[in-house]
């Protein structure tokens, strides 16, 4: 007689509750994560690639503050808060980043990385994503961009005319620049894209 297998595991509910106890864990105890709507194939597929999932709650600034970033320049600085295009959502959702250590595709241009990967139906991380991704695997871990730079796809109206931003780490928090558009199109040896 057989053996009886055991049940698969769920892999969508494994990382919700994952998840939800990260929130928990920094303070913010009234998020409460949905499931994602994947399967365990899908999910597997993802992390082969060098991704996993996150969940993007609502409250860019509670963030900030409860990982003790709330002096940081994108959630005190009224004047330069205002020139970037928030992307701020009032609802939760799901999203698949790239969790490699350091920043894919170094030494390509923000400009051709927007169109390169709305090619491949992808885009950058913004500001509130990388946030959420940079502070979520320092448990694994894994710390992204330690010496290198992510362009994000948040726009920041620079002096210059509209640029981006781009993101990294520095004294062992997420440190977020604003880059004129001149810049945009040069690729440099240190910067890159994470989608």
């Amino acid at each position: 007689e057989e053996e009886p297998q055991e049940p698969q595991q769920d892999l969508a509910e494994v990382r919700r509750a994952e998840v939800e106890r990260e929130h928990h864990r920094i303070g913010m105890t009234e998020v409460r994560v949905p499931k994602p709507d994947i399967s365990n194939t899908q999910i597997r597929k993802g992390r082969k690639a060098g991704k996993e999932l996150f969940f993007i709650a609502p409250g860019y600034e509670v963030f900030m503050r409860a990982v003790g970033q709330g002096e940081h320049w994108t959630v005190v600085d009224e004047a330069e808060r205002a020139k970037i295009g928030w992307e701020s959502r009032t609802d939760g959702y799901w999203i698949w980043a790239e969790v490699v250590p350091a920043c894919p595709r170094l030494g390509t241009s923000q400009a051709t990385l927007v169109t390169n990967l709305a090619a491949e139906g992808k885009q950058l991380l913004s500001l509130e994503e990388f946030v959420r991704v940079w502070w979520f695997t320092r448990g694994t871990g894994v710390i992204l961009d330690r010496n290198t730079f992510s362009w994000l796809r948040t726009t920041y109206k620079a002096v210059a005319g509209l640029g981006a931003l781009h993101a990294y780490v520095w004294h062992g928090r997420v440190y977020v620049h604003g880059y004129e558009p001149e810049h945009l199109s040069v690729a440099y040896d240190n910067r890159g894209g994470r989608a």
